[in-house]
């Protein structure tokens, strides 16, 4: 492979999110004002793809979005944030996924979802023109269980890693994994796709059931067994769990006021792929990925508060992060 025209190609969901704030358990009895509503892009891999154009890297995004407002817009915000978005897929026969999260006084958020049917992950979004190009191809979000293409995506991945191309993807769960009358088979073509990942970066809540074990380091060395080059697991603010020379460790968060946490793993996965772009090491990119993740919550929205390579040092220098460490950009 020649010199890389794109550090980070980022593979998969996009999504409209609709953020609100209020009584929004009566909305369906009454007529009322809003404290807040905010519209933003959203999804994993878009995200991500923006997250990594903020912090100064050449990004593209592969989806697919129908031919509506919601994908216009989808495509809009890329472009504005010089995202590579000329291999995205215009379907005609699916409507773009529009996601409402109403924001609670806890901070937490719930989906409440219009599946479009853009974001099934599939080889027509899969460009391999634009793979072959990148130092990295993170695929958000692998959904264990679903009807993604996980054997094709295996396949490309594959070639992918032939031509040089680190290998990453996050996961997300959409109801039990294990509980499934089709476990069985979901398990074995969740594998054919981690056998071919170099990366694979679950939260704790999605390790723990996918591998239906009771703490996060049995999940952990679960993932390695079943196929994982490497697993990292995110642990919210209590920042992320790695296992380099046989031995676990708890690379720690940062402590920061919260506005709300969506996003947070999206910014998490941005910040460590860069560093895997770069050329970092393990625990380097856990703890960049970790300050990327703290500086997100600050905000409301999942991107607002994505700040560029030398504003997310600072803040580790601030808190006593990195020294000891090369940071080449």
């Amino acid at each position: 492979m020649g010199a890389s025209l794109y550090d980070v190609v980022c593979a998969g969901h996009a999504v409209v999110d609709v953020l609100i704030k209020g009584q929004v358990r009566e909305m369906d009895q009454r007529d009322g004002d809003l404290e807040q509503a905010v519209i933003s892009t959203g999804g994993d891999a878009l995200n991500e793809a923006i997250v990594l154009s903020r912090l100064g890297l050449k990004s593209a995004f592969l989806g697919r979005v129908g031919e509506d407002l919601a994908g216009e817009l989808i495509k809009a915000e890329l472009n504005r944030n010089h995202v590579d978005a000329s291999g995205i897929v215009v379907d005609k026969e699916v409507d773009t996924t529009i996601s409402v999260i109403p924001v609670g006084q806890d901070k937490k958020h719930h989906f409440w979802c219009h599946q479009g049917g853009n974001n099934r992950i599939c080889l027509e979004m899969m460009k391999e023109d634009y793979i072959n190009k990148a130092k990295v191809l993170n695929i958000g979000s692998i959904v264990p269980g679903s009807d993604m293409d996980f054997e094709g995506v295996a396949e490309v991945c594959a070639r992918a890693r032939k031509n040089r191309v680190i290998t990453s993807a996050d996961a997300v769960l959409t109801g039990p994994f294990r509980d499934s009358p089709d476990y069985s088979v979901n398990l074995e073509r969740l594998c054919s796709l981690l056998k071919e990942l170099d990366y694979f970066l679950p939260s704790e809540d999605e390790a723990l059931e996918i591998t239906g074990k009771d703490n996060t380091e049995e999940a952990l060395l679960e993932l390695l067994n079943m196929g994982a080059g490497q697993a990292v697991i995110k642990l919210g603010k209590k920042g992320c769990l790695i296992y380099e020379d046989n031995k676990f460790e708890t690379v720690l968060g940062y402590p920061v006021r919260v506005a709300d946490t969506v996003g947070a793993g999206d910014n998490f996965v941005a910040g460590f792929t860069a560093g895997l772009s770069r050329g970092w090491s393990l625990k380097q990119c856990a703890m960049f990925a970790n300050a990327a993740a703290a500086l997100s919550v600050t905000q409301k929205g999942a991107v607002k508060a994505a700040s560029d390579f030398m504003t997310v040092r600072k803040f580790m220098e601030e808190n006593g992060k990195g020294d000891g460490y090369v940071w080449n950009w």
